[in-house]
Formats: C-alpha cells, sequence, structure tokens
C-alpha cells in the first residue's frame, strides 16, 4: 500500500525531504530548550553569574526564533505539499473515470463516487430509471 503512495510523493520530495528536516530541527531543539533553562535557573542565577545568564538567554531566545520560523515553514510548505499530492491523485481519478465509456460507468454505478443533489435531477435517457434523479449523466453522442 505504502509504494501506491510512493509515486505521488516523488514530485513533492524536494519540499517533503525540507519538511522533514525542519521538523528534526525543531524536535531537537524542543529536547535542548528546557535543559538550558534548567542550567540557567540551578547554576546561573543562584551563583549571580550575569554573563553566562545573558549569554544563554540570548540562545534560548535565538533558538526560540528559529524554531518559529521553522514552524512557519513547516506548516506552510507541508500543506502545499499536501495539496499538491491530493491535486496530482484527482487527476489521475478523474482522468481515469473520463476515459471510461458511458456503459461502463453505468454498470459500475459512478453515483457512489459523485453524489448529485436530488434537486438536480438528470434528463439524460441513459440514466437507468431508478436513478434518474442522482444519476449524473454525460449524454452520448
Amino acid at each position: 500500500m505504502l509504494k501506491r503512495f510512493a509515486r505521488y510523493y516523488k514530485p513533492h520530495m524536494k519540499l517533503f525531504t525540507l519538511d522533514m528536516i525542519a521538523a528534526f530541527i525543531v524536535a531537537c531543539a524542543d529536547l535542548f530548550y528546557p535543559r538550558i533553562a534548567q542550567n540557567i535557573i540551578n547554576d546561573y542565577v543562584p551563583n549571580k553569574n550575569m554573563g553566562m545568564l545573558l549569554a544563554w538567554s540570548g540562545a534560548l531566545l535565538l533558538i526560540y526564533v528559529i524554531k518559529m520560523l521553522l514552524s512557519y515553514f513547516m506548516q506552510y510548505q507541508g500543506h502545499m505539499v499536501g495539496v499538491g499530492i491530493q491535486s496530482d491523485m484527482r487527476k489521475e481519478a478523474f482522468g481515469r473515470l473520463q476515459n471510461c465509456r458511458l456503459n461502463t460507468l453505468m454498470k459500475t454505478r459512478p453515483v457512489q463516487f459523485f453524489p448529485v443533489s436530488s434537486t438536480i435531477p438528470s434528463k439524460s435517457p441513459n440514466c437507468p430509471t431508478t436513478a434518474r434523479k442522482t444519476c449524473f449523466c454525460r449524454s452520448s453522442r
């Protein structure tokens, strides 16, 4: 099953890889952040070591800014990767359906895939009488 989805990731592999690297960096930063804060509270504040306190406070601020920028990148680009993959899947699915003959579509009940509101009845004579109110058909020419 994963092989079927892997082909959709190939065109978006660069963004997907950058997204995963950004997620890894954010996860590593999340591991260091509490440890640095613990050192500041336990060592530098009681010993009144203002130089190290300010240096590590600046480091925490830098880590926070990097995490913020990477989180923005992950949210935006991760969404773009998902939209691209979804678009590719839809193009393939609709392309297959448009290549089918009308008789094949009638036999496989496309109503299950593309339900149309019952308020829009089909006028096509190709639709079966029982499904005329919900069937989405094209007239054959």
